[in-house]
């Protein structure tokens, strides 16, 4: 009996090992098909990207001789190949041919899907190297405009689960986006205006709430606490950041090397940081401020620590946010600084809490809610 429990626990301990082998191996198995995967699509973006390019540039079924001359410099860069034995084109950046040109307009011809259909399911707009990520015809800011009125080119899962990344203990990670969104697209920046739609509206939402918590009256006063809020609060604010912001970079952080192409921090690409950071700071500031409004309008010490502490945090959340998104570009150095204004808003909150103690209680709460509603 004994020894059939041996034999047993032995073969468990073999089964367990065969098995923990085969997860190990599906996993790399896994991992392979998904960087299989990663490379045909890179490829059919490559495409599409060229069949743009050739359909905007007023190009027949003859071949590529009828494209304009910018378009002709713009694809002198590729070049077309195959791998070996397999029926998917692969670009390379490497000189073209006019015999490759030639071979390439029929690649085009017979791709099954079209490989601009794949660009206009996604609603985007092909970008043109060596211009700033600028879409053909139309810069990127034109490109948002475009598309806030347009419901259906927008990716409300993506932008919520940005929102979500943002909210945990790894945000760095939505700024990952912005680098696929530079190789595909030549551009740092969002095209999808979605991120900042949600935005307004939570804005939007938020602003009513507090509205009818201290008991507004009148819906002017209402649109015009919105109003406020929106165009000041986030707009403004926002152009203000993003303006100082991508100063500070193109002027002092741009690091050059000597094989490399230079760039610059992109107006467009400050603003979506100060959108992300933004978000995290709604959260603290406007929303669980909301929630804990009783105690934190209280006229004593600990209430005066919570409050000053709760805009504290949002500040500093805001600028560590701030301060990823310009780390997460390769060609600036000593990101850093985006952190100091965190330093100053901890001193604040410090000093406030010593004036506090001496008898001159300086509520954050307080103040903004006496500013905007006439109460405190």
């Amino acid at each position: 009996m004994k020894r059939g429990r041996e034999r047993l626990g032995r073969r468990l301990i073999l089964l367990r090992e065969r098995t923990g082998k085969l997860r190990s191996r599906a996993t790399v198995l896994q991992t392979q098909a998904h960087r299989a995967h990663v490379e045909d699509h890179e490829q059919r973006l490559h495409l599409a990207l060229i069949e743009e390019r050739h359909r905007a540039g007023g190009s027949n079924q003859r071949g590529l001789e009828v494209l304009p001359e910018g378009a002709q410099a713009e694809l002198s860069r590729l070049r077309i190949g195959w791998a070996a034995g397999g029926a998917k084109p692969r670009v390379l950046m490497l000189p073209l041919t006019a015999d490759s040109a030639t071979r390439f307009a029929g690649i085009v011809a017979s791709e099954p899907e079209g490989a601009g259909a794949l660009l206009g399911r996604r609603g985007t707009s092909p970008t043109v190297p060596g211009r700033g990520g600028q879409a053909a015809g139309a810069g990127p800011f034109a490109e948002c405009l475009r598309r806030v009125v347009t419901f259906q080119q927008m990716d409300f899962e993506s932008t919520l689960d940005q929102m979500l990344t943002l909210c945990s203990l790894h945000p760095h990670r939505v700024y990952k986006q912005s680098y696929y969104r530079k190789q595909t697209k030549n551009q740092w920046a969002r095209d999808d205006p979605a991120f900042g739609v949600v935005q307004v509206g939570f804005l939007m939402v938020a602003t009513t709430a507090y509205g009818v918590a201290f008991q507004v009256g009148g819906l002017v006063r209402y649109l015009y606490l919105v109003l406020s809020t929106v165009l000041f609060h986030w707009l403004l604010g926002g152009v203000f950041a993003a303006s100082v912001g991508s100063w500070i970079a193109n002027k002092h952080l741009l690091q050059h090397h000597q094989h490399s192409v230079e760039q610059t921090v992109e107006w467009l690409y400050a603003f979506d940081i100060h959108c992300n950071a933004f978000f995290v700071f709604f959260l603290i500031v406007y929303v669980a401020q909301f929630f804990l409004l009783p105690p934190l309008l209280s006229t004593s010490f600990l209430s005066l620590v919570l409050s000053n502490g709760l805009y504290a945090a949002g500040f500093v959340v805001y600028f560590y946010i701030t301060h990823l998104g310009y780390r997460a570009l390769p060609f600036l150095r000593r990101t850093e600084v985006y952190l100091y204004p965190a330093g100053g808003a901890g001193l604040l909150m410090l000093f406030s809490c010593i004036l506090g103690v001496l008898g001159l209680k300086i509520n954050m709460t307080r103040l903004v809610s006496g500013f905007f509603f006439g109460s405190g």
